[in-house]
């Protein structure tokens, strides 16, 4: 099975213009003043947070059963288990706490747009 096997540079340089675009659309957002439509899934951060982690663990659960395939065979399945619940919970709370600061960010800047309106 190969899966995920490009050199480390590449995955690198990808993740670093991921995190570049999701930074300059956020600080968008924020500058602006643009808040996101409340009924939107995404604007939870629970939801936003779950979504996150479940697209982590799965990448991971990929990456890991391909490269230590030999290693999980021999000592079971619960270890792949145990490796995948981690993963997930660490993804789930740091997406948490980046979209909540996220969001009380926006609102920070959305009471100071509407001040300086009142003004």
């Amino acid at each position: 099975m190969n899966v995920l096997k490009a050199d480390f540079s590449q995955y690198a340089v990808e993740l670093f213009t991921i995190i570049f675009m999701l930074v300059y659309v956020g600080l968008g957002y924020i500058i602006k003043g643009i808040e996101w439509d409340p009924k939107l899934a995404l604007a939870n951060p629970i939801v936003f947070s779950f979504i996150v982690g479940i697209g982590v663990t799965l990448l991971n659960a990929m990456t890991n059963y391909s490269r230590y395939t030999k290693v999980y065979e021999q000592k079971g399945l619960s270890l792949y288990l145990v490796v995948l619940a981690l993963t997930f919970g660490f993804a789930f709370i740091v997406a948490l706490i980046l979209s909540i600061s996220f969001k009380c960010l926006m609102k920070w800047r959305q009471k100071k747009i509407e001040q300086e309106l009142d003004q």
